[in-house]
């Protein structure tokens, strides 16, 4: 499947319970549009079911004021799992959201359910505005990994998310939260414990972030297209010369300039893992030795800087028109 998230392959499995309610299947589907796999997890499979329906209604919505596309929507259809079995929703999941009704006993009560049936390095967030989040995190039997998470109506392609440390919240809880939602493109802000202001948009405020956030998946979808043409195109070129990882078209270019032909003079090594040093943008592997101009990203071997330039007119990482693309000499 062509996914949005295939620049950065993940594998998080995500569990929100309560996603019957309105805030829960909106919650389910934002999260499925990032590629991540769902449980929907209440009581009542019919509600959970028209819970689906009304979630795919909104998606359906955006895609008619043209901020969602059909395999946007595809995602949300094939990812998303609803249960009431809280075993199959909890058991798997990395990350679980819990959005159920604000009441201290019922929410303590879920949290002992589900607490023998997660993994180990389970992270249990809950979505509540009223209750403490440091009282709630006592009916669960590893406080550290409990944490405040509010996802900020109407939910859907709104980037800001807010976090709430409990006084027990673990620095590496909140790591992982904020890691999560960067992984998604989106804003995590932090709320003090105890702070009794909460964060609300406008009518206005929220369609100009949505209006934001579909621009911004709709450039990073063309730049997975980009890359996978010219990943293509890389897999051609070494074929045509005889194996090797990459081949110029030997047109034009002086010495210093990264369009010459770029010809390895040994056969192909396996492809190493990626690093944590800097690295070319498109293989992933190689040194970045080619500048793009006038934005000045150094983010290209010359092997991709070659293909790239061939194939696009935009620099890989800000999406700026390119004058020209320099191979740059380290001293």
């Amino acid at each position: 499947k062509n996914r949005l998230a295939t620049m950065a392959e993940r594998a998080i499995t995500c569990a929100v319970l309560g996603a019957g309610g309105y805030l829960g299947q909106l919650i389910a589907a934002e999260l499925s549009l990032h590629g991540n796999k769902v449980y929907g997890y209440g009581l009542s499979l019919e509600e959970l079911l028209r819970g689906r329906e009304s979630a795919l209604a909104e998606l359906q919505a955006l895609k008619e004021q043209q901020r969602l596309e059909d395999d946007d929507i595809k995602l949300f259809e094939e990812d998303y799992t609803v249960t009431t079995d809280l075993r199959e929703a909890v058991s798997g999941a990395d990350f679980i959201i819990e959005c159920i009704t604000e009441n201290l006993v019922a929410k303590r009560g879920l949290y002992e359910r589900v607490a023998p049936l997660t993994k180990a390095n389970a992270i249990v967030t809950t979505a509540s505005m009223t209750l403490s989040v440091t009282d709630l995190a006592q009916a669960y039997p590893d406080p550290p990994r409990f944490v405040g998470l509010r996802f900020l109506v109407p939910v859907l392609l709104i980037k800001d998310v807010e976090i709430t440390a409990g006084l027990d919240t673990s620095a590496q809880t909140l790591d992982a939260v904020r890691s999560f939602l960067l992984s998604m493109h989106m804003r995590p802000f932090f709320k003090k414990p105890g702070e009794q202001r909460y964060l609300r948009l406008t009518s206005a405020e929220a369609a100009a972030k949505q209006d934001e956030s579909a621009e911004e998946r709709l450039m990073r979808k063309r730049t997975v297209a980009e890359q996978e043409n010219l990943m293509r195109a890389m897999r051609r070129a070494a074929s045509l010369s005889g194996g090797s990882r990459y081949q110029g078209d030997g047109q034009g270019g002086q010495d210093g300039d990264a369009t010459s032909a770029v010809t390895p003079s040994a056969p192909p090594e396996p492809e190493p893992e990626p690093s944590n040093e800097s690295s070319c943008v498109i293989c992933i592997s190689e040194k970045p030795e080619a500048i793009c101009l006038p934005c000045g990203h150094l983010c290209l071997c010359l092997g991709c800087s070659v293909i790239f330039q061939q194939n696009s007119s935009n620099c890989p990482v800000c999406r700026k028109s390119l004058d020209s693309i320099v191979r740059v000499f380290s001293s």
